[in-house]
């Protein structure tokens, strides 16, 4: 059980994460529209860079999660070898 729920983690955690990059650049981009000038662009630039690092930083993409996630062995389920 512990393993199944390990990939299950891992993958809502990557998935997380591409929420958060998706959310964030949204709102960037309706106050960048807005007007600001250069500090609200320097500011945004860092916020792209930071979930940007953490995109890449993940320890495997959400495909990759689910691959494994779906290879996992089922818990619930008695395995059975062979016939």
């Amino acid at each position: 059980m512990r393993a199944f729920l390990g990939e299950v983690t891992l993958l809502q955690q990557k998935l997380g994460v591409a929420n958060d990059v998706t959310v964030a650049q949204g709102l960037i981009e309706r106050l960048c529209a807005q007007g600001g000038g250069p500090d609200l662009s320097h500011v945004a630039g860092y916020i792209k860079g930071w979930y940007a690092r953490g995109a890449v930083d993940s320890p495997f993409d959400a495909v990759e999660g689910w691959k494994r996630l779906v290879a996992a062995p089922r818990f619930w389920r008695q395995e059975h070898g062979p016939a």
